[in-house]
């Protein structure tokens, strides 16, 4: 399934929802978008070896935390905004999920979706010119000896 299409889904929540639950809802929605097609991507960008040397034996390997350090660390500014980007939904999503003392409007879900939108449009652009790969590269060779190429 193409992680994109929980954008579609976030959407409909925002619109359709006529409660803070499905507000929440659709701000995890739109996060999982992002995270899930970033996370693929940057594992499939990775080289094997570099894959090896880091463990990451699959995707699920990539966790919330570790996607945004890797693309934080890059030296491209472009793939270092996807990565406080990425960290912020994240935020976001975590407080639509587990905190339930935060208010979470239509107005939430609606700026959860036009980021979500953003991020994506601007991944798949680094994507394009090879950055994310490079980014992960980049981050293992720093933190593993050995290097990963």
């Amino acid at each position: 399934m193409d992680a994109r299409l929980f954008l579609g889904t976030a959407r409909f929540l925002r619109t359709g929802g006529k409660d803070e639950a499905a507000y929440r809802s659709a701000v995890s929605r739109a996060y999982y978008a992002c995270f899930i097609t970033a996370r693929n991507l940057a594992y499939l960008a990775c080289s094997v070896q570099c894959r090896m040397v880091a463990g990451i034996g699959s995707e699920k390997a990539i966790t919330h935390d570790k996607l945004p350090r890797y693309l934080k660390s890059s030296s491209d500014e472009s793939v270092r905004k996807l990565g406080e980007s990425v960290a912020a939904l994240c935020c976001n999503r975590r407080d639509a999920d587990y905190d339930m003392k935060v208010t979470i409007t239509v107005d939430d879900a609606q700026l959860a979706i036009e980021d979500a939108e953003a991020f994506l449009q601007d991944l798949a652009v680094a994507d394009t010119r090879g950055e994310i790969g490079s980014a992960v590269e980049s981050y293992i060779r720093q933190t593993h000896s050995g290097g990963g190429r």
